[in-house]
């Protein structure tokens, strides 16, 4: 894909908040844009010309135009974030857009003047009679990095050429068509290409009802515009909320008496059904009664749990199956059993090598030394110590290629990563390889400079990237693990600690979860999202109670251990629309109580490497004093724990 093409894929990405005003074009100086008290900040649209709703001649000759599109800006604007040279389409960037009737972007030259104030349009060829969208996403930014109405919403307006018969266009909607496990407080949000007439917009034009209910019930909430009309959104009473386990039905009915523009033009609807347009979605799935049995899927094999306290590393492992399942009411009694337990010094962060050896079927696990500054090497087997790295300096946090023939080793003290060739070792019989002598030394690896103070990192599972969180200067570095090179470094929350990497979601991108632990004013700290849309847009989610490790569930989730609190809490990304319109929304959709300061987390695998079906997520509560073991496609079941004094990390694997 061309970077033509991979721009107008992404064109208008932008991240919806959990509150949404919008903000709609403005008709001149201080307009909505401008004065709404809402919106505090400084960068704004001031005008555009032709302005919102204006009737216009064929190829811009009204007086004043002269032929271009122009939007003025409250401030110099940062003009990456407004031109770009390459796309030599239009010379815009995906924030910019400025779309035909089709919704297609325009063909034209695109240039910044009034001293990067003022954005001119010069279209190419005569513009038809239609309507025409111009839109400046929140990313739009200042010269001093301030976004567009303080990241809170878009600008939006719309001209006609020649007389405005043209109905209203539903651009986007969120929930998508079809979308699943939509949370039951999440708002309905319908974006269209214009002002609507508010008057139109009611109960009667836009109806919500519960389609899996016979006969259908009506969703109780409130309908809203936002500024300028652009965008309807209906919000659930918040005390009955959208019901589990539904199918919502949204319809909108245009046609005569129905939904409008601003002029008076009738939406259109469907074209298979004149007048009328419907979609649904469906929300979270209802848990089964409480005193069901609770389940693992681990198919006839055992995951291999290791979990660590202040000094030593122990080995856990499942054995009681019941149809290919195990029952975690068991638990408790007779299972999980700790086989062993070794000594390490002051453990940290364990990660398992994916591979698995030919004569036994297990493998090796590494895990972070604490006192001694070095990386301990655990064989699988029996879970005794095959080797110590001691020749890195001060690791923290380690990650690992999805193919097992890297591990990426995070230096606090050196402010780097070093890369270890895991690929040239034996797995499998936990003894000690000659190879493993030699790797860490500095003449056998491949060190990489960061940030300050590095700790986290997480490798993505299905490309060469590596997060690296840098907990000195509050920044993430992105590492090409192919040609060992930084790509970029971005600012993130205080204190970074784990980072969880996603596979890449088709028209959408790739996420990074990455969490903060906070202090200063962020006395709580947060989890900071990174998204690989072409700005590197990135966002902060608070919510959280100083947030420690966290872990990827390999859907659009992450679970994250509260340190600070009692908490384990699921982070959930939920994806609207795609191309241009593509939105996200990141919400905290279960938090379980699992004890006092949880500061591990991990997943039970599930073969092969990680599987969907993984099911149980393993939280270390250090206060607690307790393993915590709970369904994670279930989060208000009952959880299980196992006692193991102080323990403070953990980590699983799909064992043999």
């Amino acid at each position: 894909m061309n970077d033509l093409k991979r721009r107008s894929l992404v064109l208008g990405l932008s991240l919806l908040l959990l509150v949404v005003a919008g903000c709609g074009g403005g008709s001149g100086p201080g307009g909505p844009n401008g004065s709404d008290p809402g919106v505090a900040q400084n960068l704004v649209v001031t005008q555009t010309l032709p302005v919102n709703q204006q009737e216009v001649l064929p190829d811009l000759s009204d007086p004043g135009l002269e032929g271009v599109i122009r939007v003025f800006f409250s401030e110099i604007v940062a003009s990456n974030t407004i031109i770009d040279p390459t796309n030599t389409f239009n010379y815009l960037t995906s924030d910019v857009n400025i779309l035909n009737s089709a919704m297609e972007r325009m063909e034209g030259v695109a240039t910044l003047t009034g001293a990067n104030r003022t954005l001119v349009f010069q279209p190419s060829g005569a513009l038809p009679n239609g309507q025409y969208t111009v839109t400046c996403t929140r990313d739009v930014k200042n010269f001093q990095g301030g976004a567009l109405n303080q990241g809170v919403s878009d600008y939006r307006s719309s001209f006609t050429v020649g007389t405005d018969i043209y109905a209203p266009v539903l651009r986007n909607t969120f929930p998508a068509s079809n979308q699943k496990s939509v949370p039951r407080n999440s708002n309905i949000i319908l974006t269209f290409n214009e002002t609507l007439n508010r008057s139109t917009v009611s109960t009667s034009t836009i109806t919500v009802v519960d389609g899996s209910a016979n006969p259908a019930v009506t969703i109780s909430g409130t309908l809203t515009t936002d500024l300028d009309a652009f965008e309807v959104t209906f919000t659930p009473d918040a005390g009955t909320q959208m019901p589990p386990n539904a199918t919502i039905v949204v319809t909108i009915n245009g046609g005569a008496g129905g939904l409008a523009d601003a002029v008076g033009n009738p939406y259109e609807g469907d074209p298979n059904t004149p007048g009328v347009y419907q979609f649904q979605f469906e929300t979270v799935k209802e848990p089964p009664p409480p005193n069901n049995p609770l389940t693992i899927d681990t198919v006839n094999f055992d995951a291999l749990i290791l979990a660590a306290d202040t000094s030593n590393i122990y080995s856990i492992s499942e054995a009681s199956y019941l149809n290919n399942t195990l029952d975690l009411t068991l638990w408790g009694t007779n299972n999980p059993v700790a086989n062993s337990k070794s000594r390490i010094g002051s453990p940290g962060e364990i990660i398992f090598d994916p591979r698995f050896g030919s004569l036994d079927g297990h493998t090796y696990a590494y895990v972070i030394d604490r006192d001694s500054r070095s990386v301990t090497v655990v064989g699988t087997r029996d879970s005794k110590v095959v080797w110590r790295w001691r020749d890195l300096p001060d690791p923290r946090g380690l990650a690992i290629a999805p193919n097992g023939i890297t591990l990426y080793v995070s230096n606090f003290a050196s402010d780097s990563v070093s890369f270890i060739d895991t690929g040239s070792i034996n797995v499998g019989n936990s003894l000690a390889d000659d190879r493993l002598k030699s790797l860490s030394a500095q003449k056998n690896r491949t060190d990489v400079a960061v940030g300050r103070g590095p700790i986290g990192a997480a490798h993505a599972p299905d490309a060469s990237l590596l997060f690296v969180g840098n907990s000195i200067e509050n920044t993430c570095t992105l590492i090409n693990t192919a040609t060992a090179k930084v790509t970029t470094s971005f600012a993130i929350g205080t204190s970074p600690q784990d980072v969880a990497a996603t596979f890449n979601f088709p028209g959408i991108g790739r996420f990074a979860f990455i969490t903060c632990l906070g202090g200063g004013n962020d006395n709580k700290g947060s989890v900071s999202l990174y998204w690989n849309v072409p700005n590197g847009l990135q966002a902060t989610v608070t919510g959280f109670e100083n947030p420690a490790e966290c872990i990827y569930d390999r859907g659009a989730s992450a679970w994250i251990a509260n340190s600070g609190g009692n908490q384990s809490k699921q982070l959930t990304l939920a994806f609207a629309g795609g191309g241009f319109a593509a939105t996200i929304l990141p919400t905290i959709n279960a938090s379980v109580t699992v004890g006092a300061s949880p500061t591990g987390i991990t997943m039970e695998s599930f073969y092969p490497f990680f599987g969907a079906a993984t099911r149980t997520i393993i939280t270390a509560c250090r206060g607690a004093s307790e393993l915590v073991f709970l369904d994670n496609s279930q989060p208000s079941r009952p959880t299980f724990s196992l006692s193991i004094p102080a323990v403070r990390t953990v980590a699983s694997y799909y064992d043999q």
